[in-house]
Formats: structure tokens, sequence, C-alpha cells
């Protein structure tokens, strides 16, 4: 359960930073967004969150990451 605490305590504010991203992102004009900066930010941090939650036996999680990265990874690129 420590573990468990300290992966909370450690992702909910990265959490909440990615989602400030996301938000602020969407609100830019076209011209000013930087998607592939911001893909990036997301693919580092489900990186990070797959390796947190294998590491304190949350499997699912971490196979969800795992899955999340490989379609981002795989996706088309836009025209």
């Amino acid at each position: 359960l420590e573990f468990l605490a300290e992966f909370v305590e450690t992702h909910v504010p990265l959490l909440e930073e990615i989602e400030g991203s996301l938000i602020t992102a969407s609100r830019l004009a076209p011209e000013h967004q930087e998607p592939e900066e911001l893909e990036k930010v997301i693919k580092r941090y489900l990186h990070n969150l797959k390796g947190d939650a294998g590491s304190i036996g949350l499997t699912g999680m971490a196979n969800a990451c795992h899955q999340m990265e490989d379609r981002l990874q795989n996706r088309p690129v836009p025209s």
C-alpha cells in the first residue's frame, strides 16, 4: 500500500499537468499548435507511467499504457 500511495502521489499532479497542456493546446489557433511536441510529452509520460505501474504490480495499467504507446507509435501521419 505504501508503494501505491507513492504512485498516486506522484502521478496525480503529472496527470493534471498533462491535462492542462492538452486543454491549452486545444484552445490555441491551429497555426500556433505544436502537436509533435505535445505528442512527445504524452509518449514520455505514458512510458514512465507504464514503468511505474509495472514496478508496483499494476499490470493492467502497465498493459493499457503499452497499448496506447503502440497506437501512438503506429498511427498514420496526418497529411
